[in-house]
């Protein structure tokens, strides 16, 4: 994957094959997390399918809204398509994690969740606050699992 902007970038991204895409996403989203939370990642994204929150691996991916570093304008959207050269043994490891994924011997981490987020990060970056889903959700006791600074929920299971 080479440097793109604009539309030209989301068009790439449509041109992916599935596990290349689930690796971008794994990548882009955990590359600081343990493989375990690589592998909660990929869980999430499983689950919305499961659950009929998405069609396909592809659609809870690329879904408006969902991960920031799908849109071209994302300052991590360059890195991503730079990873493979740029991190070759965290793309390494990030597709290991989506191959696993796609295979039938998944053991999700996520325990379920459907939902995740840095609750550290996202408070620096709204001013204190986290998204109503994500505060309601933590409220309610749906957190499923806290692997490295993702905290996993099931809003919908």
């Amino acid at each position: 994957m080479a440097p793109a902007k604009g539309n030209q970038g989301r068009t790439e991204l449509l041109a992916l094959s599935d596990e290349d895409l689930l690796t971008a996403c794994l990548w882009a989203e955990a590359r600081g997390e343990p493989e375990r939370g690589q592998i909660a990642v990929a869980g999430v994204i499983l689950n919305r399918v499961s659950r009929h929150m998405a069609k396909s691996t592809r659609g809870a991916i690329l879904a408006p809204r969902q991960f920031s570093w799908t849109n071209p304008k994302d300052v991590n959207f360059s890195k991503v398509l730079e990873a493979p050269h740029a991190d070759p043994g965290g793309w390494k490891r990030a597709r290991r994690v989506a191959r696993a994924a796609m295979g039938e011997s998944f053991e999700d981490t996520s325990l379920g969740a459907d939902h995740y987020l840095n609750v550290e990060l996202t408070r620096k970056f709204r001013g204190g606050a986290l998204p109503r889903w994500a505060e309601e959700g933590i409220r309610l006791g749906k957190v499923t699992a806290v692997i490295g600074n993702h905290t996993f929920l099931n809003l919908r299971g």
